[in-house]
């Protein structure tokens, strides 16, 4: 199932229930079902998980979570959100 991290709230969803092909990554970034206006609110097709780099592996990162390399990313995250 691929995965992304929602540049809103940095939880972890599918692709498939919310509207990731609809946008432009680059102008919009995506958006979980519950944090996007047009949809508001979490479809309970699997249960909000937070993004953990240290444990999932994800198929596109808000620009504020992108780094060169897997530790990196993994040091900026926990520095965000400790």
């Amino acid at each position: 199932m691929p995965i992304f991290v929602c540049s809103k709230c940095h939880c972890l969803e599918n692709t498939a229930c919310c509207e990731f092909w609809c946008r432009d990554r680059e102008k919009n970034p995506p958006l979980c079902s519950e944090c996007d206006p047009e949809i508001g609110k979490w479809h309970g097709s699997f249960p909000k998980t937070p993004y953990d780099p240290k444990i999932h592996k994800v198929e596109w990162l808000p620009r504020e979570l992108r780094a060169t390399s897997p530790q990196r990313k993994k040091e900026r995250y926990l520095e965000e959100y400790p």
